[in-house]
């Protein structure tokens, strides 16, 4: 049965409710600032003193205000809730590589994780293999906050299975092309970068481009921005697939004899390399018989392969990709907005000897 309450009933629950809501806006919240007297609240609401006591003694009983005798009712001081350390989960390659790898693979991730915990964030390491192996990878999300994936340290191509997965908001980085699974990005826009190339390869009077390139899908993702900025200008294209860099070797000493006044683009370092020594095993020199381009920054990682810097590179920033991650992940723990963000930071050329050096 519905209860009925009386006109008195319903005025003082309405008072209580005013006057909560008027501590609540911050009015009186430092505990400091006396409510009206009952007096004043008999005047204002035009109540009985029984309706304005009841009002008062509702608020009470809910912890909300206290009564001074000889002073007045004031608001119940609250301390400040401590705001709980969200806690992010990260995939990590940490100590399962090589120097070279670990400078390409974790060295940008270990500066937005750094960056993270110094905002107070806990981070719950995640091994990459947990990934496709699935095994563990419930246990390892349970109770995150957030999760944070580094699409070097894993091949997102191979976990579809996140799609079907109740999944904490999750940012992706360090990853080259958009993934269908309800994560939020940050990816590089290759075509920025790209076209600056192909400026500079007109100025240096070139005709046409290879594009050497592996199947992982990162690399394939450069592939396809290199072929599209390039039949955007213009430029005749020979895509050449190069699966272990054995075989780059190989090709660069196949090739050499056909790449004079060519660009080369190679779409990972770990190629490049083997294609400069084929070419200069076969007596063509950088920067004049050929011009090479390369992908991943060895050079400006720290990975010296030459005695000095050598290989004109295309490459994001990496100041502006950790800073950029870090601010996508801190947005998603405040908002986790429905739909998903990607952001797309901008590459750029660095000129160095193998192409377009003046």
């Amino acid at each position: 049965m519905k209860q009925q309450f009386s006109e008195r009933q319903v005025k003082y629950r309405m008072i209580a409710e005013d006057l909560r809501r008027q501590i609540a806006a911050g009015s009186a919240l430092d505990g400091t600032s006396r409510l009206p007297s009952l007096r004043e609240i008999m005047r204002q609401f035009g109540v009985s003193n029984w309706t304005a006591q009841k009002a008062m003694r509702q608020l009470a009983a809910h912890g909300i205000v206290r009564s001074v005798r000889g002073s007045g009712t004031y608001p119940v001081q609250r301390k400040p809730e401590k705001l709980r350390t969200p806690i992010i989960g990260c995939s990590i390659r940490w100590g399962h590589c090589n120097l070279g790898q670990e400078r390409l693979f974790s060295n940008l991730e270990k500066q937005v994780v750094a960056k993270l915990a110094a905002l107070d964030c806990r981070i719950r390491e995640i091994p990459f293999h947990e990934f496709p192996t699935r095994v563990n990878l419930k246990s390892y999300l349970e109770g995150l906050d957030g999760l944070l994936i580094s699409g070097v340290n894993v091949d997102l191509s191979e976990c579809s299975y996140l799609g079907n997965m109740k999944l904490p908001p999750c940012v992706v980085f360090h990853n080259e092309y958009i993934l269908d699974l309800p994560v939020h990005q940050i990816v590089p826009d290759h075509m920025t970068g790209l076209r600056k190339m192909f400026r500079e390869a007109k100025k240096a009077g070139l005709k046409k481009v290879y594009v050497v390139y592996g199947d992982c899908p990162n690399l394939l993702a450069r592939r396809d921005a290199c072929i599209k900025a390039a039949e955007e200008d213009g430029w005749p294209v020979f895509a050449i697939l190069c699966t272990s860099k054995e075989n780059m070797y190989k090709t660069g000493l196949r090739i050499a004899s056909d790449i004079r006044g060519s660009l080369i683009f190679s779409t990972s370092d770990f190629r490049t390399f083997h294609l400069l020594k084929a070419f200069q095993d076969k007596g063509l020199r950088p920067n004049k018989d050929f011009h090479l381009v390369g992908d991943d920054d060895f050079e400006g990682l720290g990975i010296q392969p030459c005695s000095t810097p050598t290989v004109t590179e295309i490459r994001c920033n990496p100041d502006l990709l950790i800073e950029r991650t870090v601010q996508m992940m801190r947005n998603v723990l405040k908002k986790n907005p429905p739909v998903q963000m990607i952001e797309r930071i901008p590459t750029e050329l660095v000129i160095r000897q193998s192409a377009f050096a003046k």
